[in-house]
């Protein structure tokens, strides 16, 4: 009983906090979504991730292969994952990051698993990301589940705008699919 309350306390916890949270919430405006972001970042580094949607906040590590597991597991110790060959924000293409989605004392302490609650996203859900001295304010588009061999959101880079993509396995905690949430950049600031 006691590794059963261990194992699903955090994604009790976070599923109630989300409900919590969306219930009887009033809405927060979008610049207010920014200046939350804004002034408390300073500890994640010149590449950074906000989802206020779902209070997902993280370190971004770059250029992680996405082939290559013991790579990217150590990335994903740290924070969400860009993968290598994929454009970085600002830059025209698609810009890829990946996390796991499992949520249990394991995972708490061995993973970074800031996209747990991904599935939450809807279009028009904003996404702020800070590289090099810029805010990147993407709004998603889409969200698409897919099979694990379909890699072709990883490898086409053909895009007149910087597309953003999100990944992570689901259903949370399962390989059995992926799932995408895709987003436009919208607007950049300086910082």
């Amino acid at each position: 009983v006691v590794l059963i309350v261990i194992n699903f306390a955090p994604v009790i916890s976070l599923e109630l906090g989300y409900f919590l949270k969306h219930i009887n919430a009033p809405d927060i405006s979008k610049e207010q979504e920014t200046m939350d972001f804004l002034s408390d970042n300073s500890d994640l580094g010149d590449f950074a991730l906000y989802i206020p949607k779902i209070e997902a906040k993280t370190l971004v590590v770059a250029n992680v292969d996405p082939f290559n597991a013991n790579e990217y597991n150590g990335a994903l110790t740290k924070g969400v994952a860009h993968a290598k060959g994929t454009a970085l924000p600002g830059i025209n293409g698609n810009t890829f990051l990946f996390a796991h989605s499992g949520r249990n004392y394991y995972d708490g302490i061995h993973m970074n698993v800031q996209f747990y609650l991904l599935e939450k996203l809807e279009p028009f859900d904003r996404i702020y990301i800070k590289y090099q001295g810029q805010l990147y304010i993407y709004e998603v588009s889409a969200l698409k589940k897919v099979w694990p061999d379909e890699i072709t959101y990883l490898s086409d880079q053909q895009f007149a705008y910087n597309k953003l993509t999100l990944m992570s396995c689901w259903p949370a905690g399962i390989n059995y699919q992926r799932q995408l949430v895709e987003a436009k950049l919208i607007e950049v600031k300086p910082l």
